[in-house]
């Protein structure tokens, strides 16, 4: 499934772009990985994922890494998105 990120907004104008989504299916969730030419901002932030209607909270920066996070979509509510939702 593919998302459009035309209306990606992020803290500031910096790229933001969805770098890749993998299936984790011992877990049914997918993991969305959204990159940043900049780094995010961590402390008291929470980061939104917005697909279409549904929005998404779970996330990590992985390794530490501040300018990617990956959000957890749960595998039942990924199988609903609507193909080519806006992100």
């Amino acid at each position: 499934m593919l998302f459009s990120t035309a209306y990606a907004i992020s803290q500031s104008e910096g790229t933001v772009s969805l770098n890749s989504y993998q299936f984790d299916e011992t877990k049914n969730r997918v993991l969305v990985s959204i990159k940043t030419t900049e780094s995010f901002i961590v402390g008291a932030n929470r980061y939104v994922l917005h697909i279409g209607g549904r929005y998404f909270l779970l996330s990590e920066h992985p390794e530490g890494r501040l300018n990617e996070i990956i959000f957890y979509v749960p595998l039942a509510d990924y199988k609903v998105l609507i193909e080519q939702s806006q992100m």
